[in-house]
């Protein structure tokens, strides 16, 4: 009865440190899974957040835009401001335009703005062309293929 019941012991002390083994591998396999799921996430979210903040960027630069070409005064009041910006027009190409300086400020200054509406257009060219290639890079990431 004795050597029945060490042999038990031993048999039933062996059974768990296998169910043990097995607990931790599975454990350790699992925990590896979770791991994993939890960085793709964070990528995840991090290039998706990218994208919002360059969409969110470019937004922000064309409501800019758009502000600063209307009125600042409401609706009934821009009205005035209009012909107030006709009248000045008005005075300073009849009135006091008188010397050759006041042309030749003004076609520097149409110089100037050209030159800036130029470099505007070519900045908004290269940021839509990296936005452009970064949504195709991205496409092709989630296909599983390479970018190039």
């Amino acid at each position: 009865k004795q050597w029945y019941q060490r042999r038990v012991a031993i048999t039933a002390g062996i059974v768990v440190q296998v169910f043990l083994a097995i607990y931790m591998m599975l454990a350790a396999v699992l925990m590896l899974n979770l791991l994993i799921a939890v960085f793709s996430k964070t990528y995840e979210t991090m290039t998706v957040e990218n994208r919002d903040n360059l969409l969110w960027k470019w937004q922000r630069y064309d409501l800019m835009m758009e502000f600063k070409q209307r009125s600042a005064v409401p609706f009934p009041l821009s009205l005035i401001a209009y012909v107030l910006r006709l009248v000045r027009w008005l005075w300073r190409r009849c009135c006091s335009c008188g010397s050759a300086q006041f042309f030749e400020r003004r076609e520097a200054q149409k110089k100037n703005d050209e030159y800036k509406k130029a470099q505007m257009s070519l900045l908004e060219r290269e940021c839509l062309r990296n936005i452009i290639k970064k949504i195709e890079v991205d496409a092709q990431k989630e296909r599983g293929s390479d970018p190039e």
